[in-house]
């Protein structure tokens, strides 16, 4: 039987989410088509200074930097911005 989280995301398997958090502490998620943590956490900068968003917070030290991993999680979708990457 298939699990509800899984079918919920099937048609983002080929996609990072990333989430950056800002000096407030408000977690902000993206999806992104890549396998590219490098690329995906790049472009989901990009969008989130497009978007307006409060800046950022990148204290590795701290423990608080951008991150990208895969598989997308389920429960993100409703509040993730979903970023289409053109096919090269």
């Amino acid at each position: 039987m298939p699990n509800k989280d899984d079918e919920m995301t099937k048609d983002f398997d080929s996609y990072m989410e990333v989430v950056i958090t800002d000096s407030d502490g408000l977690e902000y998620f993206y999806w992104v088509n890549t396998q590219d943590e490098d690329i995906a956490i790049e472009v989901a900068l990009e969008r989130h200074d497009e978007l307006g968003r409060p800046e950022a917070v990148d204290d590795f030290e701290g423990g608080i930097f951008p991150a990208a991993y895969s598989p997308v999680i389920p429960w993100n979708k409703d509040h993730a911005v979903i970023i289409n990457l053109p096919e090269s």
